[in-house]
């Protein structure tokens, strides 16, 4: 779904701070916040800096997100918005507390949050997930980028 990414972007560390506080409002929220979260996830997918940061994730045109939302299959939202090949991984406890993991497709490394219930779990794993690939790659081009200089030296 790599074409319906928005020419529109905001800043790298703008939309790494929305990840973060993205992620903080998933494990704090209630159930009935699931709409604000799951919107919040498509805004900032289609806000994205790089569309490489997209990797693993499947954005959802907004007439299909609003019709899962007015349904309330939040979960099902949630769940629409991780791409081929990325793995999670939900659980949910008697007392309704939902954990949600993720790896991002191509990625080493797993991130988890929780959350009043699976959309919200997931929706903030998949936020940690996105900010941590993104931070990596800025460390990995500045590790480029300093290798580069001191061969020129």
């Amino acid at each position: 779904m790599m074409a319906y990414w928005a020419s529109k972007s905001i800043a790298r560390g703008d939309w790494l701070d929305g990840l973060f506080e993205l992620a903080e409002w998933c494990v704090a929220g209630e159930v009935h916040e699931a709409d604000h979260c799951v919107r919040r996830m498509n805004e900032l997918l289609m806000l994205a800096p790089e569309p490489e940061f997209l990797e693993g994730t499947r954005l959802l045109r907004p007439s299909q997100l609003e019709t899962l939302l007015k349904a309330e299959a939040h979960d099902a939202a949630a769940m629409a918005m991780v791409g081929c090949g990325t793995a999670f991984m939900l659980s949910r406890a008697s007392d309704g507390e939902s954990l949600a993991t993720v790896v991002l497709a191509g990625g080493l490394s797993e991130k988890s949050g929780a959350g009043a219930s699976p959309a919200l779990a997931l929706i903030g794993a998949l936020a940690l997930s996105l900010s941590s690939a993104a931070s990596s790659t800025r460390s990995m081009g500045r590790a480029a980028n300093d290798q580069a200089r001191s061969a020129l030296h």
